[in-house]
């Protein structure tokens, strides 16, 4: 009996043995295999990569123009509704007009008076010309009396010193004379009260003349509100809104009421985007937009930047910046109103490495953000790819082109200074030197003039030359003129080389000349009067070269097991993923994006001393009690 209780035993210790070492077993086994199973990895891809800018924004037309009333009164008529396509000056409604028309006539009745208070006027202005010449008539026959009434008083006078006449006949001329003196002074007031009669009837006719044009003036704008009763289509297009119906009331007091909205061309619109204060810098008037509307979700629609606007607008401290984009839409499918999910891309890459953005976001426990920087900047950096190799062939593109067309021009510079070499041959030296003066775009008002007192001294053979060569040699200057007054002197000077005024004399300018402001003889501090105004130009935003290259930090598993950081250099991104220039990896290559939820647990409660790992089977049980005592044998 003890030799099968002592084998039991042995059996037992054995069994416990067993399980030690397969509990010790498991431990190291799992630690090992957990090292692999804690991490989440990805594989690096190749494929597309955009850079976009997401916003949103209203599509509208382009030209939309509101209808309105200028005159108040009742809708009489209406010619369009919803969805008509109506034409510039088509009739599309009509008010009542009654009160017009009695104000029309009213005005041409005003009318008509103050045509009959001219006429009259001028009849009286006739008759105070006619009483101003009898006066003056009267005043003449005065005037004659009064000198021969003072010759007789002379004659009386000697022969009463003689004493062939009494006193009484000397008397009697004197009073004659006094007598016609005084017929003179009332014809002169007669005539001074005709011409003030004159004046006065002038001044009535000026003032009947100015009730003419006022009544003239009143029946126009009673004409003008009559025709206001008439609602005609300001553009062509398409009538999107109707706010009014027959028999209603509207009062342009004010206001003016909007009756019709007209769309000038639904084949083309245009979508107001919103776009955030931090993407606007991305913005240029070279990049593409696509767009998507909830009425066609599985249709994808294009248009092209054409206006990047300078006033922001702030909602809630977000400040955004309104971005025109005009479209086409010739099949009508999209309408105004419609709200578009938009997407401009800003860059893009085909064909390149890409590897998940959560994989530069894993950072390992322990690893502090002063690690990373180092891990980063330290070392050695891979050397960054200038681009892709399509933009490389972009670039090469354009610098031939420039270089070709920087060529062009000098060949074709000095083609030209041929040519006008071989034209001064024939010229004398003096000449030559006047032309090579007046050629000089610095040379002062004041040189240019002394130029010209040299230049009227030459022959008239070498004049002649001169005024072919200097149009020629900057074209659009002003001609030289009968003394070189043409348009480039003249300080009136027209597009056919006439000048009013000039250093050498008047005259027609033979020069194709235009005005003296583009001319090489003109002062360059004198401009055109005559220039018309032109449309300002609007600024541009061209594509700006940005740095999309930046260092990072990648972590794979090693052949240990381990974890070990890889430098890289990145470029742009979309979001999800981001382009990989350049580094230690390849396509297919493993890499860390982030840890299971177990390990992170298992991590806290590390970093936190939590409890003491137990054994994957869980604790083992004791060994029981003692062996009791055996009974009686039997």
């Amino acid at each position: 009996m003890k030799k099968l209780f002592s084998r039991k035993r042995i059996i037992i210790l054995i069994i416990i043995i067993m399980l030690a070492a397969a509990s010790i077993f498991s431990v190291g086994f799992f630690k090992r295999s957990s090292a692999e199973s804690d991490y989440l990895t990805a594989k690096v891809e190749r494929g597309q990569i955009r850079n976009v800018v997401s916003a949103t924004g209203t599509l509208s037309a382009i030209v939309t123009v509101q209808v309105g009333s200028q005159v108040s009164g009742r809708i009489a008529a209406l010619y369009a509704d919803f969805n008509s396509q109506v034409k510039a000056g088509q009739i599309i409604a009509k008010l009542e007009t009654s009160n017009f028309d009695a104000r029309v006539a009213s005005a041409r009745a005003d009318l008509l008076n103050a045509e009959a208070r001219v006429r009259a006027n001028e009849a009286a202005l006739n008759n105070a010309k006619a009483s101003l010449n009898s006066a003056k008539a009267n005043l003449q026959v005065a005037i004659v009396n009064r000198d021969d009434s003072l010759r007789v008083l002379k004659r009386f006078e000697q022969l009463s010193q003689e004493g062939l006449i009494t006193a009484r006949d000397l008397e009697q001329a004197q009073a004659n004379k006094d007598s016609a003196e005084a017929r003179v002074a009332q014809a002169q007031a007669q005539v001074d009260q005709a011409t003030a009669q004159v004046k006065s009837a002038e001044s009535g006719l000026e003032q009947a003349k100015a009730q003419l044009e006022q009544s003239k003036a009143s029946l126009e704008n009673a004409l003008v509100d009559l025709g206001h009763c008439t609602i005609r289509a300001p553009i062509d297009g398409v009538v999107i809104s109707r706010n009014v119906d027959i028999g209603q009331t509207v009062a342009a007091s004010f206001q003016a009421p909007v009756l019709f909205t007209i769309a000038n061309d639904l084949t083309k619109m245009q979508l107001m985007a919103n776009i955030d204060e931090a993407d606007i810098g991305k913005i240029s008037d070279q990049v593409m937009v696509r767009f998507t509307v909830d009425a066609y979700p599985g249709d994808n629609f294009s248009g092209k930047i054409s206006e990047i606007r300078l006033n922001p607008t702030t909602v809630q401290n977000v400040v955004t910046y309104t971005v025109v984009i005009q479209v086409n839409n010739p099949d009508l499918k999209l309408k105004p109103g419609m709200t578009a999910n938009i997407q401009i891309t800003v860059d893009e890459r085909h064909d390149v490495l890409k590897i998940p953005n959560s994989a530069l976001r894993f950072v390992p426990a322990g690893m502090t953000r002063e690690k990373i920087f180092e891990l980063t900047r330290g070392g050695d950096s891979p050397t960054p790819q200038q681009g892709p190799p399509q933009q490389q062939a972009q670039q090469q593109d354009q610098s031939q082109r420039e270089g070709g067309a920087r060529a062009d021009r000098q060949a074709a510079g000095a083609r030209k200074e041929s040519a006008g070499n071989r034209e001064l041959a024939g010229l004398s030296p003096e000449a030559q030197k006047i032309y090579k003066q007046l050629s000089d775009p610095n040379l002062s008002f004041e040189d240019r003039r002394s130029v010209f007192q040299k230049m009227r001294e030459l022959p008239d053979e070498e004049r002649q030359k001169l005024r072919e060569l200097l149009p020629r040699r900057e074209p659009g200057g002003g001609g030289f003129g009968g003394g070189f007054g043409g348009g480039g002197m003249g300080r009136q000077g027209d597009r056919q080389g006439r000048g009013n005024e000039s250093f050498g004399g008047r005259g027609p300018g033979r020069g194709p000349g235009s005005d003296g402001a583009s001319s090489p003889m003109a002062s360059p501090t004198r401009a055109s009067s005559e220039e018309e105004p032109k449309q300002a130009e609007k600024i541009k935003f061209p594509a700006i070269q940005r740095r999309t290259n930046r260092p990072g930090v990648i972590w794979i598993m090693n052949d240990k097991k381990e974890l070990e950081p890889r430098r890289v250099v990145l470029g742009i991104t979309d979001g999800t993923f981001t382009e990989l220039i350049s580094g230690d990896l390849k396509e297919g290559d493993t890499i860390i994006i982030g840890q299971t939820l177990a390990a992170d647990q298992r991590t806290n409660n590390q970093q936190q001393g939590g409890q003491q790992q137990r054994p994957p089977f869980g604790n083992m049980g004791g060994f029981g009690g003692p062996r009791g005592g055996g009974g009686p044998r039997r």
